[in-house]
């Protein structure tokens, strides 16, 4: 009896010994349980009935017209340069806009997360596969199609084995894109002679998986366009494989999720809500591809989505130049688009037709506002529609939208357009793994008048305060208040034809000092002027010019820079890349008043001989400042909300400002809508890197401790049961201090 009590607890003293060896390892462990919980799903069973019954459904004609819905990129405007492409990239040698390294072909996991961050989304997106099966299409040379299959069949296999995420291989965007991908792979492979049922099941097990994880409902990115993406990868396959399991269920889920979108991403004016002229673009190609996808399903869309889609049309034509190109406000990029958003129309039933391309996007009024979405849109010459000659676009902006991304720090920065050239401009979509990227989505990006040192994320509300037009004027007047008491007012007054006045007051801390930085396109070059705070601004081509004047209060600084970092000055996006421009950057006490006049050059008699003076300042609200030209002298006062312009050869010219109408009930119903999504849609955060740093650190601990042991049992045993102890303590406590306060 002795020697079995014995046996029993010196087993039991070997578990327990095991056991506190093991702590460590279990701790370390549960880091990665809730990764591990959150991209787990069961996956799916193809069966032959599902193989066979999606080598028929659809028809054809179906997958023809979702080949064109990918998720990655644009259409190719040269067959050559896809072949050219295609052929690098069976090399292994990838290049997009946004990145360039070399991949293992087919396939190799390794790479997801040692290509450049900005290689990451395309790759893990079927970037690749998608490349080579266009150029299959274009020249019929099936190594490009064989390629695409190698790489959809190794990405399987990993798949079916990865245990945690890595490189964005299950990114809701990625994940999204891959359906398209595999859609349109399917619809060539399932009539191919070269055809095999194995490879077949591989495609439909993988969209079962990824469908499996867009419907997820921790992975819902609801905020943003990728929420969009995910609903639209569920439609998307659903209707292009309908044999898979759940395909209703996906289609509904997708509809559901977005009409919770809908009230917050769109807002009733027609502005999709991610602070970029570019994502006005997208989400309004993204709402087509919806309309269209519930009329493929034979579904009508929910009126009120059709109403935000149709005046999302219209701000869009509001914010299109002729050439094709965008303000380069938030996240927008400098190129052109000749075709403009494809777009849909509703046939007499409500059922969306097929996309296509509409050429009249053009500006319906000259002057808009949008004062819950937060900007404002002037046109001159819309008569000349669309000769660029003679036309201007003036946008300001002070749209601030909480988590709905895309946010740049450039509340009341505006922007100027005329005659084919970018006069004033924000820096654009600054590549996310490229050094500036931080400076450029800050206050330095743009031109909004801000206070030195604020960052980024500064608490702030910025208000339209009023606005007004007659023949002979447009104005607006804007203000932001700050962190510290500080407060920015912008006053922007357009003097038909040409004369453009921007008025900054500030207020602030005493020693505190505000700055504001006037970038130029990449294409303007700035010479000095005939007098003291003036320039000539002139474009590409030296034949357009544009005549600048700077003033501003007491103990003002200014210089001008060119691709500077210190201060970030002097930089804007051009083809998708960082390049070097020209910026104006003044810096003065936070109390002070700074004013920006332009006029292009085109008139002799109507040119400012001298820099304009401000004659008398009190107040934003009561000032006078004063002009001349060669034929005559201008004073622009105002008076509260009256401005008038007097002339020694010419009537006296006035204005009213109407004060704003009251946006605080739709403001705050769109935030409503947003806080009651966010509850609806419990997102997982993706914390994996954050995991992986504190798992470098723990592991070797672990091995310290473990070495630390042998090496003390080597020589004596005493006290072991002690330290073992004291050792799964504080592993205890860690992890407490760990899961308690940072994870």
């Amino acid at each position: 009896m002795a020697d079995r009590r014995s046996t029993t607890e010196g087993l039991t003293e070997r578990v327990v010994y095991v056991g506190l060896i093991l702590l460590p390892l279990v701790v370390i462990g549960s880091l990665w349980y809730p990764v591990f919980r959150a991209y787990r799903v069961p996956g799916i069973r193809v069966t032959d009935e599902m193989v066979q019954e999606a080598r028929q459904f659809p028809d054809d004609s179906v997958l023809e017209e979702l080949s064109k819905f990918g998720l990655l990129g644009g259409e190719w405007k040269q067959q050559h340069k896809l072949i050219d492409t295609a052929s690098l990239l069976l090399n292994g040698d990838m290049e997009t806009r946004s990145c360039s390294t070399h991949v293992t072909v087919p396939f190799s996991s390794s790479d997801l997360g040692n290509v450049p961050p900005g290689c990451r989304l395309p790759l893990a997106g079927f970037w690749l596969p998608e490349v080579w099966l266009e150029a299959y299409e274009v020249s019929g040379r099936y190594e490009f199609f064989d390629a695409a299959q190698a790489a959809i069949t190794g990405a399987q296999t990993y798949g079916q084995t990865a245990w945690f995420p890595r490189g964005g291989f299950w990114n809701d965007h990625a994940l999204a894109s891959r359906i398209t991908v595999l859609a349109n792979f399917w619809r060539l492979y399932r009539h191919s002679p070269r055809y095999r049922p194995e490879v077949a099941r591989q495609v439909l097990e993988m969209v079962g998986r990824s469908e499996q994880l867009l419907a997820k409902p921790g992975h819902f990115t609801f905020a943003t366009n990728h929420g969009v993406m995910q609903n639209l990868g569920l439609w998307h396959g659903a209707l292009a494989f309908p044999s898979l399991p759940l395909t209703r269920e996906y289609q509904r889920l997708a509809k559901s999720r977005l009409d919770d979108q809908m009230r917050f991403y769109v807002s009733d004016e027609g502005v999709v809500l991610e602070h970029s002229a570019d994502y006005q673009s997208f989400g309004l190609m993204l709402l087509g591809r919806a309309f269209r996808y519930l009329a493929l399903g034979h579904e009508v869309a929910p009126s009120q989505w059709v109403e935000k889609y149709r005046k999302a049309q219209a701000f869009y034509a509001t914010l299109r130049r002729p050439d094709g190109t965008l303000p380069m406000f938030g996240d927008t990029d400098s190129d052109d688009d000749a075709v403009g958003a494809l777009v849909t129309e509703f046939d007499a039933n409500g059922f969306a037709g097929p996309l296509n391309s509409r050429p009249d996007w053009k500006p319906a009024s000259a002057e808009t506002i949008y004062p819950v979405s937060g900007y404002a849109i002037w046109w001159d010459g819309l008569k000349s529609w669309p000769d660029p000659r003679h036309l201007s676009e003036t946008v300001l902006c002070w749209s601030n939208f909480a988590g709905h991304g895309h946010k740049h720090a450039d509340e009341m920065s505006l922007l100027f357009w005329a005659d084919s050239e970018n006069w004033w401009s924000n820096v654009g979509y600054w590549p996310y793994d490229t050094p500036g990227r931080d400076e450029t989505v800050s206050w330095a990006g743009s031109n909004a008048p801000h206070l030195l040192g604020e960052v980024e994320g500064s608490p702030r509300i910025s208000h339209l305060l009023g606005s007004g037009q007659s023949d002979a004027m447009t104005a607006i007047e804007l203000e932001r208040t700050g962190p510290e008491g500080y407060v920015a007012r912008r006053q922007v007054i357009h003097y038909r034809p040409d004369i453009w006045i921007v008025l900054d007051s500030t207020a602030g801390p005493t020693r505190a000092r505000t700055s504001t930085t006037w970038t130029s396109g990449t294409n303007v070059h700035w010479k000095a002027g005939r007098t003291p705070g003036s320039f000539v601004l002139e474009g590409a081509d030296a034949k357009r010019s544009m005549n600048v004047f700077s003033l501003s209060s007491p103990a003002a600084e200014q210089k001008v820079l060119q691709k500077s970092f210190e201060p970030f000055a002097g930089w804007q996006i051009d083809g998708g890349q960082p390049a070097g421009a020209s910026a104006l950057v003044t810096e003065q006490p936070a109390n002070a008043w700074a004013a920006m006049i332009w006029k292009p050059e085109s008139d002799p008699d109507g040119r400012i001989a001298e820099t304009p003076q401000m004659s008398s300042w009190s107040a934003p609200t009561a000032w006078e400042m004063k002009w001349h030209t060669p034929a005559d002298t201008y004073i622009l006062s105002r008076r509260d909300g009256h401005l008038v312009i007097h002339r020694d050869h010419g009537p006296e010219q006035s204005l009213e400002m109407s004060p704003a109408l009251d946006v605080t009930v739709p403001l705050a119903d769109l935030r409503n809508q947003f806080h009651r999504a966010s509850l609806k849609y419990s997102v997982v955060p993706d914390d994996s890197a954050r995991r992986a740093r504190f798992t470098y650190v723990l592991l070797p601990i672990f091995l310290l401790q473990e070495l630390f042991f042998a090496l003390y049992k080597r020589f004596t045993r005493s006290h072991i049961w002690n330290l073992r102890w004291s050792a799964a303590l504080s592993w205890v406590m860690g992890a407490v201090w760990l899961f308690g306060f940072h994870l």
